[in-house]
């Protein structure tokens, strides 16, 4: 229970709204009543410096009230269950601040509970606090023109039930945070505790776009390279039969100049696109369960699939630019030019011709490549020696108790005794925080996404060479298959080349995804560290 209590408070301290909310309530945790632990969250919002309100129960008319908590010494115990409820004054005697009679606005009410469902119903202890105390909040947000408080309940993986039968009066929550997920209960609840990382969509965006351009600039000779040994229908006919021979005659007849041609369309379009497609993965994610403990393959391959499709429809027509510039001899002086001749001549249709195509190439790519590199990572992070060390250091937390790490992906760590529910001094004296290097760091994504890449990129060859005969289908000499269709243009390929010919570019295929998801995996987690607040 320690440990998914851990799980539990290292979710919510990730969620942006955990650390937008400048006042909040949360309630005290009872050992007895196995409720969920929240003593490394009332220390991180102390830490925050929130204007903190924690429960106290004023009488027996089910009327609770929240009073405003300035020091965790100023909690006591309760009989008969030993419920830690603030003194009802200050050390200098005054009455404490009730969060209704506040001049200021409340952000955040995190809450317990017997169980829940996904549809953020709530089960009480049949008292009726809670949901009197949420009716007046709401009616005190609204009598003040400000946005009601986010209510984030927090459960136990054996509290979540198919359905909990409620009254009209219970009031659901927004959100419910279980060790394994966020459930987002109301329209916004997403979006406010999602952490991805400790990112937003936005943040995403921003680091999928700075990765996209770096990865296609950096490898983008290798692709053109690629591209040359696809593009001609006939063995006969290619000028380049090996990477080396390709790369050779490339420089000595169209200079560096040549490997370049068409980089700017691939620039154009890798930024907005990567910005979707890292974004739509995260989310879909996140939907999926691939952020759950332990390897997630399917979750995480059904994850770059939806990316996939998102991705296609912006990245397409840059790619059939890019690829149409490539090829040598290309008639094509810049890429405004070969977009408007394309169009004046073929039509949009000219653009998308190869989509369904890429999609039926590029979703068992997406698909084996994310789950390769998620579950590479969680593979290396735990067979490296400091995770050794520290599953053998695990018992070494304060009175035997093992330590859990709390991390939102960036920054300090939190360290906590798992279950401290002793006095206000022990919880004060739970929270350490440390300055300690990322488990997960950049040698381990470089290689996970280099493995990841490099296997992707070769089981999925033959479909690549259809995409490139697609695209280019009409220009000089290039075959005309006249259909968009996959399996006819791989009967064709079959039986007029044999099928050595759908093998053809694989080596620079996966000289260029091998790397390239290795500079693009590298970028993207460190550009999502340095964004992360």
């Amino acid at each position: 229970m320690a440990e998914e209590s851990a799980a539990i408070a290292a979710r919510l301290l990730s969620a942006p709204a955990f650390h937008s909310a400048p006042h909040a309530i949360i309630y005290v945790h009872c050992a007895k009543l196995r409720e969920v632990d929240t003593t490394t969250v009332l220390a991180e919002a102390m830490l925050e410096q929130k204007k903190l309100y924690v429960p106290r129960v004023q009488d027996k008319d089910a009327n609770m009230h929240f009073l405003h908590l300035d020091s965790l010494e100023a909690l006591q115990e309760v009989p008969p269950f030993g419920i830690r409820e603030p003194r009802p004054t200050y050390s200098d005697g005054s009455e404490r601040q009730d969060v209704l009679v506040s001049d200021e606005p409340l952000e955040l009410v995190v809450m317990p509970g017997l169980a829940f469902d996904r549809q953020g119903r709530r089960l009480g202890r049949g008292g009726g606090y809670y949901d009197k105390f949420i009716a007046a909040a709401r009616a005190r947000a609204e009598a003040r023109g400000e946005a009601p408080p986010l209510l984030v309940a927090l459960a136990f993986r054996a509290q979540m039930v198919g359905e909990v039968p409620v009254e009209p009066h219970d009031a659901r929550v927004d959100a419910i945070v279980t060790a394994d997920e966020v459930i987002a209960c109301s329209p916004g609840a997403a979006d406010a505790l999602h952490n991805y990382d400790g990112l937003t969509y936005v943040g995403h965006m921003m680091a999928g776009a700075v990765a996209g351009i770096g990865e296609h600039v950096a490898m983008f000779p290798v692709d053109t390279v690629k591209t040359r040994m696809q593009a001609l229908a006939h063995p006969g006919q290619q000028l380049h039969t090996s990477v080396g021979t390709a790369l050779r005659n490339i420089l000595r007849r169209e200079g560096v100049a040549g490997l370049y041609r068409g980089v700017a369309a691939m620039a154009l379009g890798a930024g907005p696109s990567h910005a979707l497609y890292f974004a739509s993965y995260e989310a879909a994610k996140q939907l999926y369960g691939g952020n759950a403990e332990g390897h997630q393959p399917l979750a995480t391959a059904a994850a770059g699939a939806t990316a996939t499709i998102v991705n296609d429809g912006c990245m397409t027509p840059w790619d059939v630019i890019k690829q149409r510039m490539q090829v040598r001899h290309s008639p094509y002086r810049s890429v405004l030019h070969c977009a408007s001749e394309t169009w004046r001549k073929e039509g949009l249709s000219a653009f998308y011709k190869s989509y369904w195509t890429t999609l039926v190439m590029n979703v068992p790519y997406t698909a084996l490549h994310f789950a390769v590199y998620e579950s590479a990572k969680k593979w290396l992070v735990g067979s490296s020696p400091a995770a050794a060390e520290a599953e053998a250091a695990g018992a070494g937390g304060s009175g035997g108790e093992p330590q859990q790490r709390l991390s939102s992906g960036a920054g300090p760590l939190l360290t906590a005794a798992a279950a401290q529910a002793g006095s206000a001094g022990g919880l004060a004296a739970a929270v350490v925080v440390e300055d300690e290097e990322e488990e997960e760091g950049l040698q381990v994504q470089l290689v996970a996404g280099g493995v990841a890449g490099g296997l992707a990129a070769a089981a999925t060859t033959p479909l690549d060479v259809v995409k490139t005969r697609l695209q280019l289908e009409g220009l000089g000499s290039a075959t005309r298959y006249n259909t968009s269709s996959v399996l006819p243009v791989l009967r064709r390929i079959m039986a007029e080349e044999g099928a050595g010919a759908l093998w053809r570019g694989w080596q620079p295929r996966v000289l260029f995804h091998a790397p390239s998801a290795a500079i693009c995996w590298g970028i993207y987690e460190t550009s999502k560290k340095l964004l992360a607040p």
